[in-house]
């Protein structure tokens, strides 16, 4: 069984020029595309969809062949529109620059693959998203600091989601699980 371990494929800096992408369009309609968008999840933990129509409900629709959605407190999908309305609901929607976390931390049931649909961007190129491999930063404090790194998987942290009136989410885990 262990040569058919999965083993994921960590990114360095040739990721930039090399990110998984596929046409919308012929992993809509053909299943040679659609194994491989699966591949790319699988192996990079990423790819992007181009052209996908920036019409709500359109990528909702194309998940949901994946399996059931799960609903968060943003809904059963999340589109970005960058706008002063949809910037009061979450700052993803706002000209911010994000600094790099981890979407969904506080949810007991973190999950799996999410899609991100911008249906508007701002018009001075701002907001771009950036993506940051989690495995490969855990593979290198393995190895550079394996006491930090076993702490990081003993300890469980607090995440949480807060606003007034609205929401209180809460989860505690370690920040690396391991497999046993």
């Amino acid at each position: 069984r262990e040569h058919r371990q999965y083993c994921p494929i960590l990114w360095d800096s040739q990721i930039v020029t090399n990110l998984p992408q596929i046409a919308y369009e012929k992993v809509k309609t053909g299943d040679k595309d659609r194994l491989q968008l699966l591949k790319n999840l699988r192996d990079y933990g990423i790819c992007f969809l181009r052209n996908v129509p920036p019409q709500k409900g359109e990528l909702e629709s194309f998940a949901q062949s994946f399996g059931p959605l799960l609903e968060t407190n943003y809904g059963r999908v999340f589109e970005i529109v960058v706008d002063s309305e949809s910037s009061q609901k979450s700052i993803a929607n706002s000209q911010k620059n994000l600094i790099s976390h981890t979407d969904d931390a506080y949810q007991s049931a973190p999950p799996g693959i999410i899609f991100f649909h911008c249906l508007k961007a701002n018009n001075d190129g701002s907001g771009q998203s950036t993506f940051v491999d989690g495995f490969q930063i855990a593979e290198v404090l393995r190895q550079k600091d394996r006491s930090a790194f076993d702490l990081l998987c003993r300890y469980e942290v607090s995440y949480q989601k807060h606003y007034q009136d609205r929401i209180d989410m809460r989860f505690r885990s370690p920040v690396f699980c391991l497999d046993s």
